[in-house]
């Protein structure tokens, strides 16, 4: 059964891009942060390499002495992906001890009404949070509709109808930084899953910085080497809240990076999708994937030249595919020994022109990259079987 029965509180939103006073204060502390990030980066600060553990053997090794299970936390921004990260834990993987509502791709007011709707929907057995609002400077996201209108691929409200949710019924179980905070102190051993911007997160570790103490490792989908889906050739996770971002580097927590290098060719391909419609299961989640299909063409990805980074050409994305970048951390989580995983120090480009590109070098940020799925099909064995695990919840 489902935790404690909820009562819907949607969050105020008050307009895309408009700052109040408290939000100007904010965004000053933002710029200042970034600024000293950037003077930071500019000598390449990196993490201690006593910090970072081996990952093989950080995946039999107890990260704390006080518990040997881990408290997972996924930070989603849904976002069609993100349903799917959702939707694969919860079926067929491990399902993460809380979800987080953050703001990232889409603004929070959606990622908040699309967390509460899919946790009715996948009856979602852990706890439910309310994110940052803004990112660390301060900002409101300018949605720019990739996603649909409502943020999943316009399904929402078939999704809500479908499982018979009413707003008046929910309430998140956690309704701020503070209570989330709070929450997180009561754990060691925590795995932080993050599908979207840093935002949440880092104001987290500023509010609490002993809560680095609490957080085993950050498994985080965004950046992007050679692949990248912005104009600018960066990518919009890291993009989104470079400050933020800066505040996790800093931590000397373990990170392990999905980037788009792995998650955009692994694909979920046109025929892949048209078996799991064959299913008869879950028609709005398929929905959701042709949406996505019909999206992301030739052009939504493109390949760095490799001699001069401001140049880039169109990956051949194949016709109708999808690809699941958010599903990669909480694959990851059960199956580790599924990728191959290497430890690298990045630098991120803080300039206004590619605001969040990442790069490879002998100095920076040691973080570790997934670089290679070993089975191109478990992506697709995956959905499969989390078609075929149940029926929808009623």
């Amino acid at each position: 059964m489902k935790h404690t029965p909820k009562q819907y509180h949607s969050p105020s939103h008050h307009g895309a891009g408009v700052l109040n006073r408290a939000g100007k204060l904010l965004f000053i502390a933002g710029i200042v942060l970034v600024l000293c990030a950037v003077l930071c980066t500019a000598g390449c600060v990196e993490a201690p390499s006593d910090q970072i553990a081996d990952d093989r053997a950080a995946e039999t090794t107890d990260m704390s002495s006080q518990s040997t299970t881990p408290y997972i936390v996924l930070d989603v921004d849904p976002g069609c992906d993100d349903a799917f990260a959702c939707f694969l834990a919860a079926k067929v993987l491990t399902e993460p001890d809380m979800y987080i509502a953050s703001v990232g791709n889409v603004p929070r007011y959606l990622t908040a009404a699309n967390l509460a709707v899919l946790d009715r929907y996948l009856d979602l057995k852990g706890k439910t949070a309310l994110g940052a609002e803004k990112t660390l400077p301060g900002f409101d996201v300018e949605y720019d509709g990739f996603n649909g209108i409502d943020g999943l691929g316009n399904t929402a409200d078939i999704l809500a109808e479908a499982c018979g949710f009413n707003e008046s019924e929910y309430q998140f179980d956690y309704q701020n930084l503070d209570e989330i905070a709070d929450e997180l102190m009561c754990h060691d051993n925590i795995t932080y899953l993050l599908t979207g911007s840093a935002s949440t997160l880092a104001q987290l570790l500023i509010k609490k910085p002993e809560l680095k103490n609490h957080i085993g490792k950050i498994l985080m989908m965004g950046g992007g080497l050679e692949i990248v889906d912005t104009p600018y050739n960066t990518e919009y996770n890291f993009k989104g809240d470079m400050a933020a971002l800066f505040v996790l580097l800093q931590s000397g927590i373990q990170i392990v990076v999905f980037p788009l290098d792995i998650t955009v060719p692994n694909y979920v391909s046109k025929e892949d999708i048209a078996e799991l419609k064959d299913t008869g299961a879950y028609p709005e989640l398929t929905m959701i994937l042709e949406y996505l299909g019909a999206v992301s063409g030739d052009g939504n990805y493109r390949v760095i030249d490799p001699d001069y980074a401001w140049e880039s050409t169109p990956y051949p994305f194949p016709e109708g595919a999808v690809a699941l970048h958010d599903a990669f951390p909480v694959i990851y989580v059960q199956n580790p020994e599924m990728f191959s995983i290497t430890e690298k120090k990045i630098r991120i480009d803080a300039s206004l022109m590619s605001y969040g590109r990442i790069s490879v070098g002998e100095s920076g940020f040691s973080v570790y990259v997934a670089e290679e799925m070993k089975d191109r099909n478990y992506i697709n064995d995956l959905l499969l079987e989390a078609y075929t695990s149940e029926e929808v919840s009623a």
